[in-house]
């Protein structure tokens, strides 16, 4: 798939893109808003999106950028010009050039081979992105309970994730980078179900015995759900 846009209003939300060619999103000019969307590249060496000389306010936010092939490569995963404004998204690209020369990138994840890019923009970070999903060999880009993209990104104006959900959550705090923000319900039945199991309680919620004692990782309505998790 391509999609391409020139001198017009180019709005993509909550979107999901697949493709295995250069290109998949190409925007000259106009007003460009790209925000909570999910780019697979399937092309080891693909650039995947450029957008350049847009209108001010113009922006590449929330977004989840993923190569699916397993070999480390030097395609370019976002190519921009200081026209637009790229915020709180997330490079799982497997590339040593994963953002072009003049896009400046702010708070916002990237995987190992794209250190360098992360630290030329400010509030980046950068980690292992085995840590970034809940199974991204599965297509699941649902944020892991341990995510380093948790709190990354800046305020915005943007009000929920590709699935609706409020971001952020809870109101106030700073927002999960990428398409996805962390399911903290479901991250938290996972600390609680571990943690009962490492305490070895799991039996006692089986058997429908209420524990004296409960790991502090343990809330009550966590509990609840691992309590059904555990039946």
């Amino acid at each position: 798939m391509r999609l391409q846009s020139d001198n017009c209003v180019a709005d993509f939300r909550n979107n999901r893109f697949s493709a295995s060619s250069d290109r998949m999103l190409e925007v000259a000019g106009g007003s460009a808003a790209v925000v909570n969307t999910v780019f697979e590249q399937g092309c080891e060496y693909a650039d995947s999106i450029s957008i350049a000389t847009v209108v001010p306010g113009s922006e590449f936010r929330f977004n989840t950028i993923i190569n699916t092939r397993t070999v480390t490569e030097s395609g370019v995963a976002l190519c921009c010009d200081p026209s637009l404004t790229a915020d709180g998204d997330i490079f799982a690209y497997n590339s040593t050039a994963t953002i072009g020369l003049y896009c400046t990138v702010s708070h916002s994840l990237f995987d190992v081979p794209g250190a360098a890019d992360a630290m030329n923009g400010v509030g980046n970070v950068s980690g292992d992105v085995a840590t970034f999903f809940v199974d991204r060999g599965g297509r699941n880009y649902d944020l892991s309970a341990g995510s380093p993209a948790k709190g990354l990104a800046s305020m915005s104006t943007t009000s929920s994730d590709i699935l609706g959900r409020t971001r952020p959550l809870p109101a106030g705090s700073m927002p999960d980078a990428g398409a996805f923000r962390l399911d903290r319900d479901r991250a938290g039945v996972i600390a609680s179900f571990t943690a009962l199991d490492k305490a070895a309680i799991l039996d006692d919620l089986y058997q429908g015995t209420v524990p004296e004692n409960l790991p502090a990782q343990v809330d009550a309505r966590a509990l609840m759900l691992a309590s059904l998790a555990a039946r």
